[in-house]
């Protein structure tokens, strides 16, 4: 029980003391959840492969906000988790269209995903509408790089239908037209976040 009071990497520490610690240290009940917001400047591309490697068979929920460390040749393994739930990569500055691919195609499961303050494309876009068909929220928040015809993706993919919470708070690269695109594309939507928006 002690060890739940420990961050990730204290964690993994302690399960080189001995076999015994090394055999507590890897009950699924301490890797379902991963926060590594609380070391985000010890956060490695090689701590976040490994982790989604290793636990990828019980891990529901991963926070990697503002670990800007972590590169999209990293994120690609989280696509290895597929009992993951939710997922936040606020803050990651580069993710990218494959990241996304990998990630939809393995973590068909995916209810949450927060990609807000990240710089990405239309492509990034294109992806969520392809694979994401679970998804119920998602934060894409304070995000320039993408453009209405990326938000086209919302109404003519198979995938975001079920959203019924997203946050666009900050996009001011939405139009009008986008936003009939996210109207007509998620008709579940209950909760439609528009902060900072001129």
């Amino acid at each position: 029980r002690i060890f739940t009071f420990l961050d990730v990497l204290d964690r993994l520490n302690c399960s080189l003391v001995c076999r015994s610690w090394k055999i507590m240290v890897q009950d699924r009940s301490l890797w379902t959840q991963i926060d590594l917001q609380q070391i985000k400047e010890r956060t490695t591309d090689r701590l976040v492969a490994n982790l989604a490697h290793k636990f990828r068979s019980f891990l529901c929920n991963l926070n990697l906000r503002s670990c800007i460390r972590v590169t999209p040749s990293a994120l690609r393994y989280i696509g290895e988790c597929r009992n993951l739930q939710e997922l936040s990569l606020a803050g990651i500055k580069h993710i990218t269209a494959d990241v996304v691919n990998d990630i939809g195609v393995g973590c068909k499961n995916l209810l949450y995903l927060n990609i807000s303050s990240s710089n990405f494309d239309d492509g990034v876009l294109r992806m969520l509408a392809r694979h994401y068909v679970n998804i119920q929220y998602l934060s894409i928040a304070n995000c320039v790089g993408f453009t209405t015809a990326g938000v086209y993706y919302f109404m003519v993919g198979k995938g975001l239908h079920k959203l019924s919470h997203l946050d666009i708070s900050g996009c001011h690269q939405i139009t009008h037209e986008g936003m009939r695109y996210i109207a007509r594309g998620c008709p579940l939507l209950s909760s439609l976040k528009l902060d900072k928006l001129t």
